[in-house]
């Protein structure tokens, strides 16, 4: 484990040299040489990677043929919702909206309780 460790220390290390180099080797070119923009490829075409991350080509795996998907049927539209109050007598609705009048104006827990068992 320390070989290994060793080996990639020493293999940093040339990397870190290998980096440099081409540093130096593009500023020494590029020396006293007035700045370019950026949109001028002027000068790219000399400057090179030095192929310090260079990984081995893996052939591509041949795709497979795609199957052509088919349009998908819209679904049925869901039945339209209809809403509908509880079959309550005339006295149990009398005594709901009361609960609810006396709950806006704040009254006591114990009537709103006894108003809303009455009612149902």
């Amino acid at each position: 484990m320390a070989d290994d460790l060793l080996q990639m220390q020493r293999a940093a290390a040339r990397r870190v040299q290998q980096m440099q180099e081409h540093s130096r080797r593009v500023f020494e070119a590029h020396q006293g040489h007035a700045p370019t923009p950026l949109t001028e490829p002027a000068w790219s075409e000399e400057l090179h990677s030095p192929g310090l991350y260079a990984r081995p080509e893996r052939p591509s795996p041949v795709p497979e043929p795609q199957p052509v998907p088919c349009p998908a049927p819209q679904p049925p539209a869901p039945p339209p919702v209809t809403l509908s109050l509880p079959r309550l007598e005339p006295e149990q609705w009398l005594l709901l909206g009361l609960a609810l009048l006396l709950f806006r104006a704040g009254c006591r827990t114990e009537l709103l309780l006894a108003l809303l068992y009455l009612a149902l």
